[in-house]
């Protein structure tokens, strides 16, 4: 355990540095490569044992970004606290102008997509989402917010047969936030753990997620950094 926090760590102060340095600043207004499916992990800045999987450069897998005219998902203010660790649920919930994703699974190093075990015990996704300008400090402190909100909660299945409980925390991590959501439900009380390390820089979003089932993925703190390293890379900085 002590292993995994250090490595979160690492990561969060290399996120810091990256996202802090020349051509990346959390303080800024716009910023992020011209097209964000260009900032996305490629197969080549993923550590040995990954796989990419949906998303990448065909657009496949990418969320749907609601027509802000029309009737769409509640508002990060508003949603339930069991959404909050489903793939892309920020975006989902706070539209942005752009958005780009991609999955990581188990596989081989250098693989293209399709590549990764989606259906591996664990997996990841990454997020880019671009906002309006001060959109994305906004859904940031709206995160906070929701991370207290829905720091307890609890659900019944309808026939009353399963209880479903579900802590949610959040700490500083680089230029944004971790946030741990651990759920226990059935008759064993199984705990499940899942994470999503969300970054700012500027009016771009980065989102990496990881559902890893009954045991942390080892490796996401690297696949953290490796993000943040393809995104400045894509963004010139």
């Amino acid at each position: 355990m002590h292993g995994q926090r250090r490595q979160w760590w690492a990561a969060a102060v290399a996120a810091a540095v990256v996202l802090g340095g020349a051509g990346c600043s959390a303080g800024r207004g716009a910023a992020g490569p011209e097209a964000l499916r260009d900032g996305l992990l490629t197969a080549e800045r993923l550590p040995e044992g990954y796989g990419l999987f949906g998303g990448g450069a065909d657009g496949t897998d990418v969320p749907v970004v609601e027509d802000p005219e029309e009737d769409g998902p509640e508002p990060l203010a508003s949603m339930s606290c069991g959404e909050i660790d489903l793939e892309s649920f920020v975006t989902t919930h706070a539209p942005p102008l752009e958005v780009a994703a991609v999955g990581v699974a188990p596989g081989r190093k250098g693989g293209r997509d399709g590549d990764g075990d989606a259906d591996a015990d664990w997996y990841g996704w990454e997020t880019l989402g671009r906002y309006p300008s001060g959109g994305a400090a906004e859904v940031l402190a709206e995160l906070w917010r929701t991370a207290r909100r829905c720091a307890v909660s609890a659900d019944t299945s309808p026939d009353g047969s399963n209880r479903i409980e579900q802590s949610v925390t959040a700490e500083p991590f680089g230029t944004g936030l971790l946030l741990t959501v651990t759920t226990r439900a059935g008759s064993t009380r199984e705990s499940l753990t899942d994470r999503a390390a969300v970054l700012r820089d500027g009016d771009v979003l980065l989102v990496v997620q990881e559902f890893g089932g009954g045991q942390d993925a080892a490796g996401l703190p690297g696949l953290v950094e490796a993000a943040v390293a393809a995104y400045r890379d894509a963004a010139g900085g």
